[in-house]
């Protein structure tokens, strides 16, 4: 069963900075800048593979957490096909999902239109002041369609759709159990095709979904349409052994699944 979204991954070359200037919108470690092991599983997914990388994990009250990694080396490549939003504030009052703004690159920081920010990590940090919880995640895709089917019957909810500039938007909103674990999903509708996404790629790279029983429930990602990139392996999340796989969604978003212990 999915449970909900675990984190969301931010590839960077300053992941001291990163988490400097998430710290200003509430968010603080819960395992501190450090080196772990790069497990040789995710080697696909890399440009180079290192057997070690540079890692925080961020948390924030009733928020997605925010993983970030340097890799041996990032690579600045489709950086726009990708973005998170944060939820924002205008004179205190939230304004309408119909203000969603495309963003056009990961590492600018834009006000996309209230209430939607993306993220910056090595922009100005001007505009922080009005970013708040993350509310969701954005993917250009050339086959909108097949996407949200995907995402859809992956997640157990209903596209919501929409027109913006001439091209069509998906809205899935997915609610967990915990706060914590809800985000909503944003396809844009594109017409070039983007490289799919590597691990080491500059920016937004990849979801993390949580799942009560990975040898069970990875049949509900294969029969949804997902590519099996990795066998399971075990990796050490805040001195915490837990079991992860990644897969490939159709459009080329990457999705790694875990499975942790109950009680958290």
């Amino acid at each position: 069963m999915i449970l909900g979204f675990e984190h969301v991954t931010l590839s960077c070359d300053d992941v001291n900075g990163a988490v400097k200037i998430l710290s200003k919108i509430g968010y603080s470690p819960i395992l501190a800048p450090c080196w772990v092991e790069n497990h040789v599983a995710k080697a696909p997914l890399l440009h180079k593979y290192e057997p070690t990388m540079y890692v925080a994990l961020l948390d924030c009250p009733n928020a997605t957490r925010i993983e970030i990694a340097r890799q041996s080396e990032v690579k600045e490549h489709d950086r726009g096909a990708y973005g998170i939003v944060f939820e924002t504030l205008k004179d205190g009052v939230r304004q309408r999902d119909e203000d969603l703004r495309a963003v056009s690159h990961i590492t600018e920081l834009e006000l996309a239109s209230i209430p939607f920010a993306a993220l910056s990590l090595d922009e100005v940090e001007s505009g922080l002041s009005s970013a708040r919880d993350i509310r969701g995640v954005s993917f250009l895709t050339s086959d909108i369609t097949e996407s949200s089917v995907f995402w859809a019957e992956l997640l157990g909810v209903e596209a919501h759709w929409s027109n913006f500039a001439g091209r069509r938007l998906a809205k899935l909103p997915f609610k967990a159990a915990f706060p914590r674990w809800s985000l909503d999903l944003y396809l844009l509708e594109t017409h070039a095709a983007a490289r799919p996404k590597m691990l080491d790629d500059q920016g937004f790279t990849n979801l993390a979904l949580i799942v009560s029983d990975l040898s069970h429930d990875r049949d509900v990602f294969v029969s949804a349409g997902a590519e099996v990139i990795t066998e399971v392996f075990s990796i050490e999340i805040g001195g915490q052994s837990v079991l992860a796989e990644l897969f490939r969604a159709p459009s080329g978003q990457i999705i790694e699944v875990v499975q942790v212990p109950a009680k958290r």
